[in-house]
């Protein structure tokens, strides 16, 4: 049983990722790629100069999380950073703010050269203590 749920999340990610994130990859000439699976979760991280962008299935939900290149654990979803670039964000029925992986997509090639510089060390160590809330996002 824990086989064929592993092959779906396997097969559900895998599926998001040649639709949302390999045109990405392609576009920044994103060398560095690794696929984690375990139990009802599974990853694809691609690391860039300054940032690692992560790819996640988390039983079933798929979204793009980022991160310092560096900083192996430490991970924002998309959406969190979403008001730094004005992007307005609507609420869905249950009020949780939600992106489809096509407007996360867009948002970190909209947006890439602004991550770049978000995430280069200077400005990493205090990304991570400020809330997208902050000064940061004025």
């Amino acid at each position: 049983m824990q086989d064929k749920s592993i092959t779906e999340i396997e097969k559900k990610l895998n599926d998001r990722y040649e639709k949302y994130f390999m045109p990405l990859i392609k576009k920044y000439n994103i060398t560095e790629i690794k696929k984690t699976v375990y139990g009802n979760h599974a990853f694809i991280d691609a690391k860039s100069k300054n940032i690692t962008i992560r790819l996640v299935n988390d039983r079933g939900l798929v979204d793009f999380k980022i991160g310092h290149s560096d900083k192996k654990d430490i991970f924002l979803e998309v959406e969190l950073i979403t008001g730094l670039f004005n992007k307005k964000m609507e609420r869905s029925q249950g009020g949780a703010i939600r992106l489809s992986l096509e407007e996360q997509s867009e948002i970190i090639d909209n947006n890439w050269d602004q991550l770049q510089t978000l995430f280069r060390k200077y400005n990493s160590e205090n990304i991570f203590t400020r809330s997208p809330r902050s000064s940061l996002c004025k």
